[in-house]
């Protein structure tokens, strides 16, 4: 499931068919959606997390999985059946069903993941996720958005505080690089149980305007339910172990 957190000006890509992505969202928006407009997407972008074995076991053999070869060819029988409404895959796969034209005359928009957590690599033998989660990204924003405008970034919350706040500074970076690029993107947040891992991210110290609070003044979000993030003499924090310490700083965001 998907929630649509930003939105920015398409340049870099004219379809030459609608999207039924965009035509749910626009009837979403005035109100005037039927029961039957829901939104679908199809995630094939399980080799990030699993490798060879993401493309599944062969029919009748349990020691053999599918090429990615065949992998690649569900995703193009996928998108030909135009019954889903976007086609989740990695940088790599969306490369080559762009450059082969899948998209052009489809209504299915291709989709992208940002960036990565550790704890869906389930490899062979691993144990990744018995350990908390670690924000990891090596897709470029200047090649995505050569290839597609819609893009997925994940976070895994481990209640962990230096972890979490590792994985939120990666996200105010991400939110940086894309600012300072201005590419052309649709940032979505993944849903954990059918409600979004993050609500809202609110920028509150800008280039233009910087806000700085000391360790009394620091904000309390949502009554606590959220965090603010901040950037103090001590390194980037949330506003509880700011006040814990005993430090302010910039306020770089709010979280809830």
């Amino acid at each position: 499931m998907f929630c649509v957190s930003k939105e920015y000006i398409l340049t870099f890509h004219v379809s030459l068919i609608m999207k039924s992505l965009n035509k749910k969202l626009n009837k979403i928006r005035t109100n005037s959606y039927k029961s039957t407009d829901f939104i679908i997407a199809d995630a094939k972008d399980g080799e990030m997390g699993g490798g060879a074995q993401a493309p599944g076991p062969k029919k009748g053999k349990n020691s053999s999985y599918k090429s990615y070869t065949a992998y690649l060819q569900a995703m193009r029988e996928m998108v030909e059946s135009r019954l889903v409404d976007v086609m989740l895959m990695s940088v790599y796969s969306a490369e080559i069903l762009f450059h082969e034209g899948c998209f052009s005359k489809s209504p299915v928009t291709a989709a992208v993941r940002l960036n990565d957590t550790t704890d869906i690599w389930g490899l062979r033998g691993s144990n990744y996720n018995s350990f908390p989660s670690k924000n990891v990204r090596t897709a470029s924003l200047e090649r995505v958005k050569e290839i597609a405008d819609l893009g997925l970034y994940s976070i895994t919350f481990s209640n962990n505080v230096e972890k979490d706040v590792a994985s939120l500074q990666g996200l105010k970076d991400f939110q940086v690089e894309e600012l300072a690029g201005k590419p052309a993107l649709h940032v979505v947040l993944k849903y954990f149980d059918g409600k979004p891992v993050i609500g809202t991210v609110r920028r509150v110290s800008k280039p233009s305007l910087r806000i700085y609070r000391g360790s009394g003044d620091l904000p309390t979000v949502r009554g606590g339910l959220g965090v603010a993030i901040v950037s103090t003499s001590q390194g980037v924090m949330t506003d509880r172990a700011a006040r814990k310490a005993g430090v302010g700083g910039e306020v770089i965001c709010e979280i809830f």
